[in-house]
């Protein structure tokens, strides 16, 4: 390779197709370096015959996404790391549907130590609510992947938490919803306290329910969380449970009636 012999450990033939007169002499580990023009020298017998041959390496890239959501309303910073790859030449765009987005940055290309590439690519975005229901994608061509390209996809959503309550029964139900989540949990808290949580992976909807019980004139206090892959931050919803007793009826109110009866039957008599 390039005037430079492979080491025999590297190098090996396959007898058993020698057998069947196919002698081929194979390279294992192939690293980037190995990456060049080889002359292949035959000889059998009086016979000898070489030629010239070209060996391109190629490394598929690997695509990742620093989240799975870009939120409605505020900006997301969204990055596109592909790693692993070669050769250097690559290209990395984000796109909505089926539209390039604008002011692209430049990639930023880095070696790696196995002689492989990565590269980052960075893009500010801030969707409207139209954009809600939506996908964003990190288009990356290369020649390693199958049709030439490959995409990572991310929603673009508006997360949303509410409490439910069912007061009949004193229930209380938490609902997370607006996006597809890769991987949420739901919690449900009574006065500090949780008494409920779910967990919920690659859904549209995760729900939370518990049934609370309020000692009498106790007002429960709810509290709803919601923690979201890719959201760095806590949602939370809060409500206030008032309390139930119907097995008494308050003293000011028993005095009261009282007081109308022996009025009542005092009026009867006088007639």
């Amino acid at each position: 390779m390039d005037k430079e012999k492979i080491p025999p450990g590297r190098v090996m033939m396959f007898e058993s197709e020698l057998q069947k007169g196919n002698a081929s002499l194979n390279i294992r580990n192939v690293t980037t370096e190995d990456e060049g023009h080889y002359e292949c020298d035959v000889y059998e017998g009086p016979l000898r015959d070489k030629d010239i041959v070209q060996l391109n390496v190629i490394a598929t890239p690997k695509v990742l996404l620093n989240t799975p959501l870009a939120l409605t309303n505020q900006l997301n910073v969204l990055t596109c790391q592909v790693e692993g790859f070669y050769p250097s030449d690559i290209s990395i765009e984000w796109w909505k549907n089926l539209t390039s987005l604008p002011s692209q940055e430049p990639l930023q290309l880095q070696n790696n130590q196995d002689g492989t590439f990565s590269a980052l690519s960075h893009y500010n975005y801030t969707p409207i609510s139209e954009d809600a229901g939506t996908e964003m994608y990190c288009l990356v061509k290369h020649r390693s992947l199958k049709e030439g390209q490959e995409e990572a996809r991310l929603h673009i959503c508006e997360p949303s938490l509410k409490v439910l309550p069912e007061s009949k029964e004193q229930k209380v139900l938490c609902k997370l919803d607006g996006c597809f989540f890769q991987k949420a949990f739901v919690r449900i808290n009574k006065n500090g306290g949780r008494v409920n949580k779910s967990e919920c992976e690659k859904v549209d909807e995760c729900l939370s329910k518990a049934t609370i019980i309020a000692t009498s004139g106790e007002e429960v206090n709810i509290t709803c969380e919601a923690e979201v892959a890719g959201l760095d931050k806590l949602l939370i919803e809060n409500y206030t449970l008032p309390s139930k007793d119907r097995s008494r009826i308050p003293v000011a109110a028993a005095f009261g009636l009282f007081t109308i009866i022996a009025l009542l039957v005092a009026y009867i008599r006088q007639k």
